[in-house]
């Protein structure tokens, strides 16, 4: 039960009156409970059925919901004080007014209990640092969204990157949901934080299969580059680094991955070679075993020979320092790619190409390899996603798989030829689109024409002459090779055969030309079959016949005129 009223009371004239604000009351726990509300009833009626809800919610045990959360945290001090002590709510105020550095701490040792990587952990509590020193949150109590908002935007005017505002986003929107959770804030008050916009991701790019022989040959011959972190010396050897490119492409592991494999985790046994990682070293959290090409076993053998089973299998190079090295690789391997150039015409033109350019390319462009290499020997999309440990199928088709603008032209060329019709190639071949010369052969045996389209140069007529009584078409050989093929006999005039097309005697129109040459282009006729008054350019402009010049639509220049020859539009 609960009501909402007003209270009565006297003034110092005794007179009774009412009071400013509505009342709320309602039973907890067989208690009574009564709270001054607003002044306003609609807003009074409102918080009063909030206030009874929460407290069904507290007796049955539930957390309220998100909505309701946000509406508790924004209740008056005085408010949750009572509602506190009252015992259907937490007293929130003595948790979120404890040191939040102990807290910050606390969520930190949460992260490492539950297997994050000590590089994530210890740039979440940078960030979470930065945040509530600049925005003035000594104290949960004083994290508003206000507060986010004008810090991130401060960011924003300062210059930092999209992506930069964004990881400072991420870090203070998990960390707002862990204390909802253990009880140091009644809601999240980053909620309706608007997500930053704009930014480019990397775009990194994939290597085509030669690019990766190339890069391993100059890893392997390669110089070893050394160098100190923190006081702690690494060294990686050509030999060691080209062996590292074999493994990430063959099972796109990742650098951390890798970083982490020790030689125990090698099962080199040719029957199922195989390498392992438990699911404290992936990514996703979970064990993954990576299976193993033949060809990188006795390489592999002889690498891990010299090491203890407990023994780092590769002395990779710091995180920061990968792109650097693998570029340089990269750049050797174009350097003498450009080198071998038979002339000075392809040298030029590879020093203008884009191959085994270290532009958007770094150690995790081997991965992306990987996937895009899954992708051109045809393994299904669900195979491939598999092996690249993917839970999203988008991931696998539109961020990793990437192909060249070769690849892309190449693979419409395919797309067509599944596509063209059986006669296509010989309507191109007499048209002459296709590269060859279209050659037309009088009844005196003579050719005429010239090559068609964008040739520059025509077969050359061979000393075979096969004539008809109403001549004949010749397609001829590639351009500039010279040659021809005999010239295709021209049929006799006769009527279409019956039921096919209706007799037409050797003339052609739009919707029913003859069956046989007229689908390549070529109408054949007896030009005694032609009446006087057909003899100049019918008004259709399908064909062009007669004793005149005739030209061609679609074959630049003039086709000399032949008795007995139309040539189809």
């Amino acid at each position: 039960m609960s009501r909402l009223f007003k209270q009565t009371y006297r003034d110092r004239r005794g007179k009774t009156r009412e009071s400013a604000r509505w009342y709320g009351e309602w039973r907890y726990a067989d208690q009574s409970l009564r709270l001054a509300l607003y002044t306003d009833r609609t807003a009074s009626a409102e918080a009063l059925r909030k206030l009874v809800r929460i407290s069904e919610l507290r007796s049955a045990g539930e957390q309220p919901d998100a909505q309701l959360s946000k509406w508790v945290a924004s209740l008056p001090d005085a408010w949750l004080d009572y509602l506190a002590g009252k015992g259907i709510l937490d007293d929130h105020r003595s948790k979120r007014d404890r040191e939040l550095d102990a807290i910050i701490t606390e969520y930190i040792t949460e992260l490492d209990r539950n297997g994050r990587s000590e590089v994530h952990t210890r740039q979440t509590r940078r960030l979470l640092e930065t945040f509530t020193a600049a925005a003035g949150v000594d104290a949960l109590g004083r994290w508003t969204l206000e507060r986010s908002e004008r810090f991130l935007a401060a960011l924003t005017d300062k210059g930092r990157a999209p992506n930069t505002v964004r990881s400072y986003q991420r870090a203070m929107s998990g960390f707002a949901r862990w204390c909802v959770r253990r009880g140091f804030l009644a809601s999240n008050p980053v909620t309706d934080l608007s997500t930053i916009s704009g930014g480019t991701r990397i775009q990194r790019r994939s290597m085509e299969p030669e690019e990766c022989r190339l890069l391993i040959e100059a890893a392997r011959i390669g110089p070893e580059v050394d160098g100190t972190v923190k006081g702690r010396r690494w060294a990686m050897s050509g030999a060691e680094r080209a062996l590292c490119y074999r493994l990430s492409l063959v099972t796109g592991i990742r650098a951390g991955e890798l970083r982490s494999l020790v030689a125990g985790d090698f099962n080199l046994d040719p029957e199922n070679p195989s390498v392992t990682l438990d699911e404290h070293r992936t990514k996703n959290r979970k064990p993954h075993t990576f299976a193993l090409p033949a060809s990188l076993l006795d390489d592999l053998r002889d690498h891990l020979s010299r090491k203890s089973p407990d023994a780092p299998a590769f002395r990779l190079a710091p995180a920061k320092l990968l792109a650097r090295i693998i570029r340089d690789d990269l750049q050797r391997a174009r350097a003498e790619w450009i080198n071998a150039a038979p002339n000075a015409i392809e040298r030029d033109k590879r020093e203008r190409s884009s191959w085994l350019s270290p532009e958007g390319f770094d150690w995790h462009s081997l991965r992306v390899s990987f996937i895009s290499s899954l992708a051109r020997s045809g393994t299904p999309l669900a195979a491939a996603m598999k092996l690249a440990r993917h839970t999203d199928p988008r991931l696998t088709a539109r961020t990793y798989s990437r192909f060249s603008a070769s690849e892309d032209a190449l693979s419409i060329e395919r797309l067509a030829a599944l596509h063209e019709p059986e006669d296509y190639r010989e309507r191109q071949r007499a048209t002459g689109t296709d590269g060859r010369s279209l050659r037309i052969v009088g009844d005196d045996g003579e050719v005429s024409g010239r090559p068609a389209g964008r040739l520059r140069g025509g077969a050359e007529a061979s000393g075979e002459k096969n004539r008809e009584s109403r001549g004949g078409v010749v397609i001829g050989g590639e351009s500039g090779l010279g040659g021809a093929k005999p010239a295709i006999p021209a049929p006799s005039p006769a009527k279409a055969e019956a039921g096919f097309e209706p007799a037409n005697d050797g003339f052609a129109i739009r919707s029913l030309g003859p069956l046989g040459y007229s689908a390549i282009g070529i109408v054949l006729f007896d030009p005694a079959s032609v009446p006087p008054a057909c003899a100049p350019v019918h008004p259709s402009g399908d064909f062009t016949a007669g004793e005149g010049p005739s030209s061609v639509p679609g074959v630049p220049g003039e086709l000399p005129g032949l008795p007995g020859v139309g040539v189809k539009t």
